[in-house]
C-alpha cells in the first residue's frame, strides 16, 4: 500500500509534503478507512516518536528505507551527537519509550 513513508522512500514526496498528507487525510480520512499513523505509514512504536517531535521524521523514514529498527536509527544518531544534543535526545526518547510502555500496559 502506498503511503507517505514509502512515497518519501520511491522519491514521490518530500519530507516537507506531510502537511499535505495530513490535510489529504484530514479530508479522506472516512473513505480511507485508516487512521493517520496508518496512513503516514509509520508504526505504533514509530508514531510515539513522531508525535514527540516531529523532527524523528527523517530517521523513522530512513528507518523504513534501510529496514533497521527506529531504536537503532535513533540510538546511533544520539551517539554521533554533541554531548548537550546528546542529553536532550536521550530525555525524549525516555519518555517516549515510557509512553510505549504505557499503550503496551492497557
Amino acid at each position: 500500500m502506498k503511503n507517505f513513508i514509502s512515497d518519501c522512500i520511491n522519491g514521490d514526496a518530500l519530507i516537507e509534503e506531510l502537511d499535505d498528507y495530513v490535510d489529504y487525510w484530514t479530508e479522506h480520512h472516512e473513505k480511507l478507512g485508516l487512521s493517520l499513523r496508518e496512513y503516514l505509514g509509520m508504526s505504533v512504536e514509530e508514531y510515539g516518536y513522531f508525535l514527540v517531535d516531529e523532527d524523528y521524521l527523517a530517521d523513522i523514514v530512513y528507518a523504513h528505507e534501510y529496514k533497521i529498527n527506529i531504536q537503532d536509527v535513533i540510538r546511533d544518531a544520539e551517539n554521533n551527537l554533541p554531548l548537550a544534543a546528546r542529553a536532550e535526545k536521550a530525555n525524549e526518547t525516555k519518555r517516549i519509550q515510557d509512553w510505549l510502555n504505557n499503550i503496551e500496559d492497557k
